[in-house]
C-alpha cells in the first residue's frame, strides 16, 4: 500500500539520523479490508508487494529511476538490513531465497483442520522452509515475536489482561473477524498471549520450543496494552530478568548497533 519510492527515501534518511541502526521490515499487509481506502485489491497483493519491493531495492542501490532520477543519498547497505514478514511456508521460503530476515508474527489464524495448534506447531515448518531457501553462507536472521506483559502482581496482571483483552475482542467484532470465546486463560492462550509476573511468564516461555530456534525475539505488550507505566516496567523486566533467565544475550557487535555505544 505504500510508495516504495518514498519508503527508499524516508528509511535512508531515517538510518542517517539514527546512526546507521535501522532494520527494515516489510511485508503485504495482514488486513484485506485495509485496501479499498487505496484504490486497490487485496487479491493483488502479492504481485504488487514483490514489485513494490524490487523497485525499493533498486532505489536503495542507486539506480535510475523514470529517467535521470535517483536517490540521493543511495543506501544500498539497507538490502542487508531486510526483514520479511510472514503466515505462509511460500512466503518463508521467498524470504530465504532472498537471503532476508524473517519476521515471524506474534499469533495468527489457526488453520480449519487444527483449530487448537500452538503458535509454535504452525510456525517451525515456515522456519524449515526459511532455513532450506537460505542461499549457502548466509546466515539465518530470524525472529520471534510474543505478546508479553509482565507485572509484579498477579492478579494485577489478570486484571488488566481482562481488561485489555476484551478491548482487544471489541476491535476485532467491529472489523467483523472472528471472535474467540472462553474463559480468560483461554483467550490468552488462543490469542497466544504471555501476561503474569515474571515466573509465570518464563514459565510459559520455556514450553514455546520456537523459540529456540529464533536467532531475535520481539516483545510486544498488545493486545493487553496496559497503562504507559505498567509498559514501561514490563520492559525494563523483561530486559533485565526475563531474557537472562532464558538465556539470551546481546553480542557485543548487536549492543553497539543497537544503542549506538
Amino acid at each position: 500500500m505504500e510508495n516504495p519510492v518514498r519508503v527508499a527515501e524516508d528509511t535512508a534518511v531515517l538510518d542517517l539520523l539514527c546512526g546507521g541502526r535501522l532494520e527494515v521490515g516489510v511485508g503485504t499487509g495482514g488486513t484485506p479490508s485495509s485496501y479499498p481506502a487505496f484504490g486497490l485489491d487485496s487479491a493483488d497483493r502479492a504481485t504488487r508487494y514483490e514489485a513494490a519491493l524490487a523497485t525499493l531495492r533498486a532505489a536503495w542501490r542507486g539506480d535510475a529511476l523514470g529517467g535521470a532520477n535517483r536517490l540521493y543519498p543511495p543506501a544500498p547497505h539497507l538490502d542487508g538490513r531486510v526483514w520479511q514478514a510472514t503466515f505462509s511456508v511460500g512466503s518463508g521460503r521467498r524470504a530465504g531465497l532472498a537471503g532476508d530476515g524473517l519476521l515471524l508474527s506474534k499469533t495468527q489464524p489457526r488453520p480449519g483442520d487444527a483449530p487448537h495448534a500452538t503458535l509454535s506447531h504452525i510456525q517451525h515448518p515456515i522456519i524449515d522452509a526459511y532455513l532450506a531457501a537460505l542461499p549457502p553462507g548466509v546466515p539465518p536472521r530470524i525472529l520471534g515475536s510474543r505478546g508479553i506483559t509482565i507485572m509484579e502482581n498477579a492478579e494485577e496482571a489478570r486484571r488488566h489482561a481482562q481488561t485489555g483483552l476484551h478491548r482487544h475482542l471489541d476491535r476485532l467484532r467491529r472489523i467483523r473477524r472472528p471472535i474467540p470465546q472462553g474463559s480468560l486463560d483461554e483467550l490468552m492462550t488462543e490469542l497466544d498471549v504471555y501476561c503474569g509476573t515474571v515466573d509465570q511468564v518464563v514459565g510459559r516461555l520455556r514450553t514455546d520450543t520456537e523459540l529456540e530456534r529464533v536467532t531475535d525475539i520481539s516483545m510486544q505488550v498488545h493486545p493487553v496494552d496496559p497503562p504507559h507505566t505498567l509498559i514501561l516496567r514490563a520492559i525494563e523486566l523483561f530486559a533485565t530478568v526475563v531474557a537472562p533467565e532464558m538465556g539470551w544475550t546481546m553480542t557485543e557487535a548487536e549492543h553497539t548497533r543497537r544503542t549506538g555505544t
